[in-house]
């Protein structure tokens, strides 16, 4: 897979560096090109990826009910790489890898 400057973890470094609005972008059309997806479905992948960046977990909830099950698994794999977690199960809730000497970051 694909890395971006920006996204990598760096060893060291508390946390992840934000990726730039670009960086997002590309990655998530990466990713979605090598799956079989519409244009439709990349649209909701970009809608979701972005409400997870934001933390709006109740946009990311709607946006994922209307992908398809190669647009989750994008959204998964995506989210992996990017040191994030989506659990479908429950999908309001967006959880963040701790930091150094902290505890885990859990967002509702």
């Amino acid at each position: 897979m694909r890395k971006l400057k920006g996204v990598r973890r760096v060893a060291g470094t508390k946390g992840f560096p934000a990726p730039t609005a670009t960086q997002w972008r590309d990655l998530v059309l990466y990713i979605a090109r090598t799956q079989e997806m519409n244009n439709k479905d990349r649209l909701r992948v970009l809608s979701v990826i972005r409400s997870v960046r934001d933390y709006r977990s109740k946009d990311a909830e709607i946006q994922v009910e209307k992908l398809s099950a190669a647009g989750k698994k994008v959204i998964d794999d995506l989210l992996a790489e990017l040191g994030f977690e989506l659990d479908f199960s429950e999908p309001t809730r967006v959880t963040k890898p701790p930091k150094r000497g902290k505890p885990d970051l859990k967002l509702v």
